[in-house]
């Protein structure tokens, strides 16, 4: 039986005295946790312009700027996940069901809305600033498509994030054993989608039973090792109050 160095060695001609340190050899696996990042990252991009914006001193062009390139990353987010996740067995399906939900929310809406009215005319809503620093949605020509909320706007956006937020939490949830590294190289997550340590193996390193030899545990858990797990967490906590998993 070949050890997952002899194996590696025979197929590759790169040589490592330890395969599963040497990440010049990976290759991204079917469909890609490496492509989900893509919308992990959407999301704490809107997460970094709304802090900006919320810091930022009232009035000043800099709270625009922030504000603009908030609800242009947060629209972006579902953009992102229907381009990533397109291929994806049931998603398409799964996704109906949450497009008509965020179809339905007055809040999300309003947002697409601004989103539009910032990027496609270059105006902003955010004008009227209280006493306390807080800002407002203020449209002066015409009333929007979709009420204002009567939320301050960094309340508002927070609002519109924890939309965001758990929608991606959603989407781990039920597909994790596609998008999420410690899913998809486990057990598991092998079995939902019908495939075996080789062909996983073959996914992510190119050699069927690299590491054939050793525990089975023990090869899910070299497979892991070589994908870069979600940087996400974070902000869901932040959002929802939980991560990934549903944990805090």
């Amino acid at each position: 039986m070949k050890t997952p160095n002899e194996a590696l060695q025979r197929s590759c001609p790169l040589r490592s005295p330890e395969p599963w340190l040497s990440l010049c050899l990976v290759r991204p696996h079917a469909m890609s946790a490496s492509s989900f990042d893509t919308v992990d990252n959407k999301l704490r991009e809107a997460d970094f312009f709304l802090g900006k914006f919320v810091t930022a001193s009232r009035g000043t062009l800099e709270s625009q700027f922030y504000f603009s390139a908030f609800v242009t990353a947060a629209r972006s987010v579902t953009f992102a996940l229907q381009h990533v996740m397109a291929d994806v067995e049931g998603f398409a399906t799964w996704y109906q069901e949450r497009s008509r939900r965020l179809n339905d929310n007055e809040l999300c809406r309003y947002f697409v809305f601004v989103r539009n009215e910032v990027q496609k005319q270059g105006s902003s809503p955010v004008w009227l600033w209280d006493t306390d620093g807080s800002a407002f949605f203020v449209h002066w020509w015409e009333d929007p498509a979709v009420p204002a909320p009567d939320a301050t706007v960094a309340e508002a956006s927070r609002q519109y994030m924890t939309v965001l937020a758990k929608l991606i939490y959603e989407v781990y949830r039920d597909f994790g054993h596609f998008v999420d590294p410690a899913v998809v190289f486990s057990q598991a997550g092998a079995a939902k989608r019908g495939l075996s340590i080789e062909d996983l193996e073959e996914d992510i390193i190119g050699v069927r039973g690299w590491t054939s030899g050793i525990p089975l545990d023990e090869r899910y858990r070299l497979l892991r090792e070589q994908a870069s797990l979600p940087h996400v967490d974070d902000v869901l906590i932040k959002y929802i109050g939980h991560n990934r998993f549903g944990t805090a």
